[in-house]
């Protein structure tokens, strides 16, 4: 008897891009939200979102990504810090895309 072995990606619900120093996971998330990236610099996607937005979703993640490798974007529970300006997060509207590491995101 012989049978198939799914993907390892698979199995962990990663996506195919996905490699090691670059974790790409599907979540369960919002349905307003395409992903967002985690101080461990995993970008996480939404899992119901439209095939078509994920090469936009991944790309706009990489530049979060970036900003925390060069030291200018980190954030945890409560707080951003951009560029060595605090931002607390109860203060923000987390959909804008005005805010100042978004605004470098979208362009």
């Amino acid at each position: 008897m012989s049978f198939k072995l799914k993907p390892i990606n698979k199995v962990l619900d990663l996506h195919l891009d996905s490699k090691p120093g670059e974790l790409i996971k599907y979540s369960k998330m919002p349905e307003d939200v395409a992903g967002y990236v985690d101080m461990n610099k995993t970008i996480h996607l939404n899992r119901n979102m439209p095939k078509s937005l994920e090469s936009k979703a991944l790309k706009h993640e990489r530049v979060h990504i970036k900003q925390i490798e060069n030291g200018k974007l980190a954030f945890d529970d409560n707080d951003y810090k951009f560029k060595n300006k605090m931002y607390k997060i109860k203060d923000l509207d987390m959909n804008s895309k005005s805010l100042p590491w978004e605004k470098e995101a979208y362009e």
